[in-house]
């Protein structure tokens, strides 16, 4: 089995780019998942938004996000064949509607 990861001891040893590129991927989560938080915390002080719990919110947006782009490069279109991205924009739609209405 080809791989560029050594074992050692039983355990898996991937090589330092590896390690890193997944770090620096983690980090910049991290500040996605924060500014998106505060984006809604800014949303619900104004009256535009209504999100009870903007990190929760905030992360259920990132990972609904990453999940439909895994379906996109995965090519697996929903059922009517449309683009995926309107999942993503009534999700926006919906937190930003329910205080207006």
């Amino acid at each position: 089995m080809p791989s560029s990861a050594a074992k050692t001891q039983g355990r898996e040893i991937r090589p330092l780019s590896a390690w890193y590129n997944e770090e620096r991927q983690g980090k910049h989560a991290f500040k996605d998942l924060h500014g998106i938080a505060k984006i809604m915390d800014y949303g619900n002080m104004t009256g535009q938004m209504s999100v009870e719990d903007s990190q929760s919110a905030a992360f259920g947006l990132l990972a609904m996000v990453v999940g439909l782009n895994f379906f996109r490069v995965a090519n697996i279109p929903p059922i009517r064949g449309e683009d995926n991205r309107y999942i993503a924009e009534e999700y926006v739609k919906r937190i930003t509607e329910a205080r207006q209405g």
